[in-house]
């Protein structure tokens, strides 16, 4: 069976469409489902590309392989890793599969560090030591909130936010970054000289 990844917080999909996204109390759709299990194929080939008549923003994953997603020019979302272009799915999920569970926010920068000044970072600005899962992710949880720092090609870094909702934040995305969110990307800008993209 093949494995997917939801495209708004990267968690497993539960292999019934009927439960899809727990994490973030997501069920799929039977048409959602297949588009994912057609986007899959044989895993190889990247999906041909398209794109969507509006800018897309937010922060999105691969549901084949869980890399986070970029939108290089307006209304074209694609995969990191696997170079699947993505934005097909876009208009189905924000339309028809609410992801109301949990609120991801994310922010690309590029640059160098080393993995003292993440340890550092973390415990400054979150107040937990980052722990490192492998070379290219370090990670801290408080309060329910999971801050994560993942590196990318390219001497690139994406600082990612995953916020479990609950009454303490209000229903809009765009206001439900924590303060931790900015500091950490303040820090990362200011003090480790990585710049913001």
């Amino acid at each position: 069976m093949t494995m997917l990844y939801c495209p708004r917080c990267s968690d497993v999909l539960d292999p019934d469409p009927n439960v899809g996204c727990r994490r973030g109390g997501m069920p799929l759709s039977p048409q959602l489902h297949q588009r994912l299990l057609a986007l899959a194929g044989d895993g190889s080939t990247p999906a041909p590309a398209s794109s969507v008549p509006f800018e897309i923003g937010g922060t999105w994953f691969c549901p084949l392989c869980a890399t986070l997603a970029l939108e290089p020019e307006p209304g074209t979302l694609r995969c990191r890793g696997c170079k699947h272009f993505l934005s097909h799915l876009v208009l189905d999920l924000v339309e028809f599969h609410p992801h109301d569970r949990l609120v991801v926010q994310s922010r690309i920068f590029r640059g160098e560090f080393s993995n003292n000044d993440v340890s550092t970072l973390f415990l400054e600005v979150v107040g937990v030591r980052a722990h490192e899962r492998n070379t290219s992710w370090f990670g801290g949880t408080i309060d329910g909130i999971s801050y994560e720092l993942v590196r990318l090609e390219d001497r690139e870094v994406a600082l990612i936010v995953r916020i479990e909702r609950s009454g303490l934040y209000p229903a809009s995305p765009a206001s439900t970054a924590p303060a931790g969110f900015s500091a950490l990307a303040r820090v990362l800008r200011d003090s480790l000289g990585l710049e913001p993209l």
